[in-house]
């Protein structure tokens, strides 16, 4: 979709809080676009009813723009089909308020790199790991991970019955989860530490995760390497043992009985 491109003044911008924004990406079948949908609660920033309030989804150097109307009228799309998205990694949106009353639009307020909630997810919480199915030739499943993108768990989509598997068969879970948790924190531990005022920042979330719900102490960033791979070790024994993969394992061995 053909947008027309405006420069754009950022001065004085207001940051969009993450509890004002609430966007959700729908379960699809394998091989067919992703779809979201967007909540937006901008009427206590203070915008002028007039400005423009726009939704953009992106990855790399693909984007798509979805028009919301005004914060006086707003008219975010029911549905947000993600069709001319790069899919090789995780999607991330934005959301910006603008005041085009000027000849060049200037930007009252933003919020940027949101993850999106799975649509599943309770209020407040959002996924760690996406899940993203792609062409991965002859591999089952691989994991996406980088500085700036949300770790994604890639599974083949030309693997028939995989997407189902991995959320109902505890040995496939139980085999695939710990070893991505494993690659995504071996991964954390290389890059540079989060940015403490980007509440949305995914290394930040995983140390937190780790830190408050594994009760994993300690930062991994200023640690030294084999301290680094116990923080790892521990990390990932307990996210195991919370997960109780192998009791559920053998659960089902006996026919579902505790």
């Amino acid at each position: 979709m053909a947008v027309a491109k405006r420069r754009i003044n950022s001065t004085n911008r207001k940051r969009i809080s993450r509890e004002a924004v609430d966007i959700r990406l729908l379960e699809t079948p394998p091989g067919t676009p992703p779809k979201a949908t967007a909540e937006l609660k901008l009427a206590d920033f203070g915008f002028p009813e007039s400005a423009i309030v726009a939704i953009e989804a992106y990855r790399g150097s693909s984007l798509m723009r979805f028009d919301c109307g005004t914060i006086g009228s707003l008219n975010v799309p029911p549905l947000m089909v993600l069709d001319e998205i790069d899919l090789s990694g995780t999607i991330q949106f934005r959301v910006k308020v603008v005041d085009r009353t000027g000849v060049n639009g200037r930007l009252l307020g933003a919020a940027s790199r949101i993850s999106p909630r799975s649509s599943d997810d309770s209020e407040g919480r959002r996924s760690l790991l996406e899940i993203s199915y792609e062409d991965l030739g002859s591999r089952i499943w691989a994991v996406s991970v980088d500085d700036h993108e949300k770790p994604a768990l890639l599974l083949n989509m030309n693997a028939t019955g995989l997407n189902e598997r991995i959320m109902t068969d505890p040995l496939v879970r139980g085999i695939v989860m710990p070893a991505a948790f494993r690659i995504v924190l071996e991964r954390l531990v290389t890059l540079s530490p989060p940015d403490d005022d980007d509440e949305d920042d995914w290394k930040g979330l995983w140390q937190r995760f780790c830190e408050e719900e594994l009760e994993v102490p300690g930062s991994p960033w200023e640690s030294d390497k084999e301290a680094k791979q116990k923080w790892i070790d521990h990390a990932v024994s307990t996210f195991a043992g919370r997960a109780q993969f192998l009791e559920e394992i053998r659960k089902e061995a006996q026919g579902g009985k505790s």
